[in-house]
């Protein structure tokens, strides 16, 4: 089980900001450690079954032998725990972790540079003292090789990379810790009068000062609120603001001082606006995230970080730092006008909604998590021509004398090192990527040798029927191999053979998707059966292929049941049909997203983009067997997806002259439709609450002409950035020949279109939004119609 080590300068932090995460990192198979300064929250996180290791750190210290017994105390735990990764939140536990890591040879590094506002914004002596050597050891530190760092804005993310401290491609964009949806439920404003609420730790720098200054103002023209401060002074932070003064505003009568609460979300459905006039860059506060959550609007300063809560005079105001004026005033014109307050609220909830939940985080944390589990796996196991590998950490001197130690005498080191590069040698030799059936002799050892057609459902099916009548000419060039299509049925039977072109000649829904969906235990076992039956027919000349649909996540189901396991001798080799992400989501949207009853955002968050993750499905594939070698083929090379032709290529057999390669898989949208939006280039629909636009118009095209629809600009760059790292890690499943072409093509790699601004709204709209939902009502009555056919065959299948 991989070991995951948080290092992180407080519990109540990591309780609030990454409990959450480390969970889910453990449900996915992670074992979870943390190390932190121990206070008053390590026995909550215990109470989740998560390791506390206390670490002796002093937030306010600047004495350098007090840096080095920490630098020192967390290598120690390194050594001990040898975790896989290491993730590093804030600027010490980022320091001290990162040299920690490079001298205990931990290859894998996260790093947060968050929590930095008061070194880099504060006007504080000490800050501006400390601003260079910190910029310095940042640029040395904070991006190892084969390290990634997380941004929680994307100024952050940019200053960074524009000051050379971190390479681009090692960049990853989290938005914050996110916020539970289900705790934070929007409620309607109590009646009474109007709180205005400062939820943050009791610093100067987070405009505790402004907000008083503020609230004096507005409570001497007459103005009936009340102003909550609601947090605690943070005493290792050098900006903390004294319990004395806390106290002293409070007499004054000027604000209501809370402390610290453990109740916020109770605490916000009493206030009418959440405030915070932070006057330092912000990593993304989770106050305001909280505060739109709860469906209130936010008041906050157009800093790094605060900014990107909130779409100017939609669900909030900001006002510039530092300015107790302008901040009244603000405060003032929303306390004026409750009506206003209410439709900022809501428009805050749908962005919490879209943009914050804590799922979207979660899920994007695990994400990187999973690039360094994926690549570490496979570091062994993958030699490709043109491959340079991924990188190794250097070795420390303290890892090299504890290996020079156990092997008592310098010979036996140099034989065991020798042994040891040997046995790498002929591991890499047996594990050798191919470019092709043709091009490696899969019997060696007398295997035998299977052929699975992933993505074989009804598209890939169909693309081969053709074949099925010639199947006794279906043979290699060379004439040495025959290969025999098979498809399992949910019974567990097979059929193969000339029986298979009658049966695809009927509306069957179960037989070329090869078991139903859901795959539940009973159909693991009899779709295994099904291949110990298909196995029987293989031999030295005959080669089976095994049709199986693979939009799901049927590897998943596969492994889980044990599918492969105990299947000895046998040589599998998977073919993974694939489209770039984007001309997928078209083909699927029109056949089942757009009947689906969900907008075209809403599915494809929830679907869209897990259903079109190629390489974690190439590599769950790869780890289904000891013997099984994954290539992945873009068929949108093959003239518009032709199955047929990919796998004529891949399988490399002859192609009986009476037998024409042209079958294609779905496109997506009719072809009158397209044909109608390519002749009438003014009925382009523009963004409308339809929302059937569906793919990037930059790129894609439909029979030369280029599509008429978009997306917004939010929708476009989640997409692309989803898939931008995990599509060059599926670059090596390409054969070598197609590899390169796959790196240069801006159909799967399209970040520079990602700054064209998106179509806005014409006069045409009207007219836009008219044809839209005819074209959602057209493809609705054809979902329900698909429908009524499925159910009429069921019932008289049975």
């Amino acid at each position: 089980m991989p070991k995951i080590l948080y290092l992180i300068s407080e519990d109540w932090f990591f309780c609030s900001h990454f409990l959450a995460r480390a969970k889910a990192a453990q449900n996915a198979g992670f074992e979870v450690v943390v190390m932190t300064h121990v206070g008053s929250h390590a026995d909550t996180i215990r109470s989740h079954g998560l390791r506390v290791l206390p670490w002796n750190l002093d937030r306010r210290s600047l004495n350098p032998l007090d840096e080095l017994k920490s630098i020192f105390q967390v290598w120690r735990v390194y050594q001990a725990e040898r975790p896989f990764l290491v993730h590093h939140v804030a600027l010490k536990p980022l320091l001290h972790g990162s040299l920690a890591a490079r001298f205990s040879g931990i290859r894998h590094v996260i790093n947060a540079p968050v929590g930095m506002g008061y070194i880099f914004s504060s006007s504080d002596w000490r800050a501006r003292l400390l601003r260079i050597p910190i910029r310095l050891a940042l640029r040395l530190l904070l991006n190892p090789r084969g390290s990634r760092v997380i941004f929680e804005s994307p100024d952050a993310e940019k200053d960074f990379i524009e000051e050379h401290t971190v390479r681009p491609e090692d960049a990853r964009l989290i938005r914050g810790a996110g916020v539970d949806l289900a705790l934070f439920q929007p409620t309607p404003e109590p009646d009474g009068v109007p709180a205005v609420i400062l939820p943050a730790r009791m610093l100067w720098d987070k405009g505790v000062k402004e907000f008083v200054t503020a609230a004096r103002q507005l409570k001497a023209e007459g103005m009936k609120a009340r102003f909550l401060l609601a947090g605690a002074p943070d005493t290792g932070n050098f900006a903390a603001i004294p319990e004395e003064t806390l106290h002293a505003w409070e007499k004054e009568g000027v604000v209501e001082y809370l402390g610290f609460r453990s109740d916020i979300p109770d605490l916000l459905r009493q206030c009418a606006i959440i405030c915070l006039p932070s006057a330092y860059r912000e990593g993304l506060p989770k106050a305001l995230l909280e505060g739109l959550a709860a469906a209130r609007p936010i008041v906050t300063t157009d800093v790094e970080g605060c900014r990107e809560t909130v779409v100017e005079g939609v669900n909030g105001l900001m006002v510039p730092p530092r300015d107790p004026t302008r901040l009244a005033n603000a405060l003032r014109s929303l306390l004026a006008d409750r009506p206003k307050r209410i439709l900022m609220g809501q428009a805050s909830r749908k962005l919490a909604e879209t943009e914050f939940s804590q799922e979207k985080v979660i899920s994007e944390t695990l994400a990187v998590y999973d690039e360094f589990w994926n690549a570490e796996r496979l570091r062994n196991i993958v030699t490709i021509k043109g491959f340079r590998g991924f990188p190794r950490s250097r070795s420390s001197i303290f890892s090299f004398l504890k290996k020079f130690r156990r092997s008592r005498n310098w010979t036996k080191y140099r034989k065991d090192r020798f042994a040891k590069k040997l046995k790498g040698i002929f591991s890499r030799r047996a594990n050798k990527r191919w470019g092709g059936i043709s091009n490696v002799n899969a019997n060696e050892g007398n295997m035998k040798e299977v052929v699975i057609h992933i993505g074989g459902g009804k598209c890939g099916s169909t693309a081969l029927q053709q074949f099925l009548t010639y199947n006794d000419e279906l043979t290699s060039k060379n004439g040495n191999k025959k290969y025999i299509y098979c498809v399992i049925q949910s019974d567990g039977s097979i059929i193969h053979g000339t029986t298979l072109n009658d049966a695809v000649q009927q509306y069957d829904p179960i037989g070329f998707s090869s078991v139903p969906i859901p795959l539940g235990k009973d159909a693991a076992m009899l779709f295994k059966q099904g291949i110990m039956d298909v196995l029987k027919l293989a031999d030295d000349q005959t080669v089976p292929i095994i049709s199986c649909e693979a939009w799901g996540e049927f590897h998943s189901l596969f492994k889980e049941y044990g599918i492969f396991d105990g299947i000895n001798g046998v040589k599998f080799k998977a073919l993974l049909f694939v489209r770039p992400q984007v001309a997928w989501l078209n083909s699927a949207w029109w056949q089942w997203g757009a009947w689906s009853r969900l907008s075209f955002e809403e599915w494809i968050r929830k679907y869209g983009l897990t259903t079109c993750d190629w390489n974690n499905m190439a590599c769950g594939w790869e780890a289904l067997h000891k013997d099984i070698e994954v290539t992945v083929c873009d068929t949108a090379r093959y003239d518009g997806s032709n199955n047929q032709q990919a796998l004529v290529d891949f399988l490399d057999v002859k192609v009986p002259d009476n037998v024409t390669v042209n079958a294609f898989a779905n496109q997506g949208a009719p072809r009158a439709l397209i044909e109608f939006f390519a002749r009438n280039r003014e009925f382009r629909p523009s963004e409308h609450d339809a929302l059937i636009e569906f793919t990037l118009k930059q790129y894609v095209q439909f029979q030369g002409q280029r599509a008429p629809f978009v997306i917004n600009q939010a929708t476009q760059k989640f997409i692309c950035e989803t898939f931008w790292e995990k599509n060059r890690s599926l670059a090596r499943f390409f054969t070598p020949a197609d590899r390169e072409v796959f790196l240069e093509d801006i159909k799967w790699f399209p970040r520079a279109y990602l700054e064209d601004a998106p179509q806005g709204d014409t006069p045409q709209s009207d007219v836009d939004r008219l044809i839209a939902d005819l074209i959602g009502a057209i493809v609705t009555l054809s979902g329900d119609l698909q429908k009524t056919r499925y159910e009429l065959y069921n019932s008289k299948a049975k």
